[in-house]
């Protein structure tokens, strides 16, 4: 029994050890969005560190090209940059960053689009989501298994592509919560803060992208 409470105890500290520390994180950004409202520009510049990096992943994740990821990752805190003193506070400043991220991805897509026909390039594979709401495996859309062989691989690679391709050819208010929910891992409700939506909206738009999705690509495979 006392060996029992001493494990107990042992996960209640660790469990208490994360709750303060995304508390003590939380308060940090909220010190530093405060100061970067009021001008502070350094306060600026931590938000950047803090951030690069998720902001950079969902820019690779829109582009998948590192060049393109660059330039948009630039891009999106430079508009943070110029939008920082009429944020509002009412959210967490990663919520705010991701919503700027999103409407340039959105962006970056049309351009796309306008001049070469299509809005997203050809890419790598990428995971993607094995099942749908109802809890049924799509396979058009499942990754290789790490015990795949190379044949296995190559084809799942080749698939993975083919779903990226038709994501891309999604119109914006799709593509955009299949893009934060399957390759950004977001909630409906993060979905639902970045995009002002209602979060039934967002699981609505999810369920009609993924339908629209099964579907392309049951046409491409002539079923």
């Amino acid at each position: 029994m006392k060996g029992s409470g001493i494990r107990v105890g042992f996960g209640q500290e660790g469990h208490d050890e994360a709750w303060k520390q995304g508390r003590d994180e939380a308060w940090k950004d909220r010190e530093l969005a405060a100061r970067a409202v009021a001008g502070d520009p350094e306060a600026f510049e931590e938000i950047v560190e803090r951030y690069y990096r998720a902001i950079y992943n969902l820019a690779f994740r829109a582009t998948y090209n590192h060049e393109d990821a660059r330039d948009l990752t630039q891009d999106i805190f430079l508009e943070a940059y110029r939008a920082i003193q009429g944020f509002r506070q009412d959210s967490r400043i990663s919520t705010w960053l991701y919503r700027i991220a999103a409407n340039k991805a959105v962006d970056w897509w049309r351009r796309q689009y306008r001049r070469h026909g299509t809005s997203i390039p050809i890419s790598p594979a990428r995971e993607v989501p094995e099942q749908d709401e109802s809890g049924e495996c799509n396979k058009a859309l499942d990754p290789p298994s790490n015990e795949s062989g190379p044949e296995e691989i190559a084809i799942g690679r080749e698939q993975a592509e083919r779903v990226w391709r038709v994501v891309g050819s999604l119109p914006d208010t799709y593509r955009v919560v299949i893009v934060l929910y399957h390759y950004e891992g977001l909630s409906y409700r993060e979905i639902s803060d970045i995009l002002r939506l209602p979060v039934r909206t967002v699981e609505t738009r999810l369920y009609r992208a993924k339908k629209m999705l099964r579907g392309m690509l049951s046409r491409d495979d002539g079923i």
